[in-house]
């Protein structure tokens, strides 16, 4: 879900970050790395 959420926005979260040069692939990269980053 996460996934989906950044490449496509939601609620007031644009897509991609607001940056539609990004690929899928950063994206997943990004999001990623925010969850590995989240402390317990």
């Amino acid at each position: 879900m996460p996934y989906q959420h950044a490449l496509r926005g939601f609620k007031g979260m644009p897509a991609k970050g607001a940056n539609p040069k990004l690929t899928g692939q950063e994206v997943r990269s990004a999001v990623d790395s925010r969850v590995k980053d989240k402390p317990n």
